[in-house]
């Protein structure tokens, strides 16, 4: 009873640190889904924010929410990625950062939400407005707080003031009012917004506007120095280095010549831009989240013409090169301390939508996986524990044996000696009585038409010789 008592107390120990195990890979790092064309907004030394897309070669439209954190370096094989509570499977749609860091907002149908990071809830702050929150982006004034989303009416941009909860019309160039798929930034060097590409080109050429309540609307091609990069549409473009450089990348030619895998380097002291080193062919990439950091321009997910980019790449801005490091700030900017939109009220609950009833499949190839895992494993051990079992068991066995063996051995060269008859031993408690004889006991078992292995029967001999120690053998 020993050893089964054992081996069902391993088995039972075995089985707990199997249950944990599934436990362990919970852990696991979290790991974003690529997709192309999500919405995305950064503060600069804080995060990178991107949430939704869609994945590329298929009508599913995603929901996640995550950080790329910019407050501490590392490896472009490893980014530190945050998840964030999902959103509503939204893609294309225009978002910024509020001007003091504590908001991530989003425009989506003709509602308006925020991210609040301190509590990581979604909230409502703006209902049912008349506008089209779909291939276009926003911006913050940081001085402000006021958010700019160009063409969010049909023939105008929107001014959101998130403290008061209001919304106006600002009118806009005749030439942009159809303007889909560009690019917009704050620059703080200039204080204005600045608009670049689209898909729909003015001669040919690419061209930027900017934008403040007190100058209103002006073109800067004008005062750009050539060369200038190639018309484009959906491109990152990101403001840097507290607003002396704007970096503009990728995107999609405007004349129908593919995607674009250049970069380029505004310089807002001089009005010139500089042209960096090409990506890679498998690093080229439109639609993609982007933002900077420290010097850094980060851009992640996007897709080419055919398939998605599912690596995250860095340029450093002061160096001019491609490099697989991010190196945060020694000393990074902290947040206004008092914010210009004031509290957002709680609004009711609102439901997120599923993604086309489909689970991210990364996601689902994951669980299989550690399924596929813990079966393996607990297989392998139930081998084991049998095999062990067999191992111990003829161990005994054998033991046994070799004690039935000896026994037989001594008791037949005491029956084969006839130069002397047996002698006996009194049973304890019997009387001195010259007549006694031991008892005969039948040994042979089972009857002779039955077949028995041979160690069974010498087994069932000695057990019945132990218990009858003054006993006769007689074999019938």
């Amino acid at each position: 009873m020993t050893g089964r008592s054992s081996f069902s107390s391993w088995v039972a120990t075995t089985l707990l640190l199997l249950a944990y195990f599934p436990s362990a890979h919970s852990q696991t790092p979290f790991r974003p889904q690529h997709v192309y064309a999500p919405y995305y907004s950064h503060f600069e030394d804080q995060a990178l924010y991107v949430g939704g897309g869609k994945i590329v070669n298929s009508l599913t439209t995603l929901s996640q929410a995550f950080a790329i954190d910019l407050s501490v370096s590392w490896n472009t094989s490893s980014p530190v990625f945050k998840q964030l509570p999902d959103f509503f499977a939204e893609w294309s749609s225009p978002s910024t950062i509020t001007s003091d860091g504590n908001q991530w907002v989003v425009c989506s149908g003709n509602t308006v939400y925020a991210y609040t990071f301190s509590t990581e809830q979604w909230d409502r702050v703006l209902d049912e407005i008349d506008v089209a929150c779909h291939s276009i982006q926003a911006t913050t004034d940081p001085t402000t707080g006021i958010i700019y989303i160009p063409n969010a009416f049909d023939d105008a941009m929107m001014s959101l003031d998130l403290a008061t909860k209001t919304s106006t019309k600002v009118p806009m160039p005749p030439s942009l009012t159809t303007l889909r798929s560009f690019s917009v930034a704050w620059n703080e060097e200039m204080g204005k917004m600045v608009l670049i590409g689209g898909s729909t080109e003015i001669n040919n050429k690419l061209h930027m506007f900017s934008f403040n309540e007190q100058d209103g609307w002006m073109d800067l091609t004008k005062a750009i120095k050539d060369p200038i990069p190639a018309p484009r549409e959906d491109a990152c473009f990101v403001s840097s280095n507290r607003g002396a450089k704007m970096v503009l990348f990728g995107g999609f030619s405007a004349n129908g010549l593919g995607v674009l895998r250049d970069i380029h380097v505004l310089d807002i002291a001089t009005m010139s831009w500089s042209k960096g080193p090409d990506v890679g062919l498998k690093d080229q990439r439109g639609v993609a989240a982007c933002g900077a950091s420290n010097g850094y321009f980060i851009a992640w997910g996007g897709r080419d013409e055919n398939k998605g980019a599912s690596s995250t790449i860095v340029y450093d801005i002061t160096n001019n090169t491609w490099t697989n490091t991010f190196v945060a700030s020694s000393s990074p900017r902290l947040p206004r301390p008092t914010s210009s939109i004031g509290p957002v009220a709680t609004p009711p609950p609102f439901d997120t939508p599923s993604t086309d009833g489909q689970e991210g499949s990364s996601n689902i190839l994951f669980k299989a996986g550690v399924i596929v895992v813990v079966c393996a494993v607990v297989l392998i051990l139930v081998i084991l524990a049998v095999v062990l079992f067999r191992a111990r068991r003829a161990r005994n066995l054998q033991g046994s044996l070799e004690d039935v063996l000896s026994d037989m051995g001594t008791l037949s060269s005491s029956q084969n000696n006839t130069t002397q008859p047996p002698s006996y031993s009194m049973p304890p408690g019997a009387s001195e009585v010259l007549d006694y004889k031991p008892p005969i006991v039948d040994v042979l078992y089972p009857p002779a038409h039955e077949h028995i292995p041979l160690q069974t029967e010498a087994i069932y001999r000695a057990e019945r010789l132990r218990q009858n120690p003054h006993a006769v053998v007689r074999d019938r």
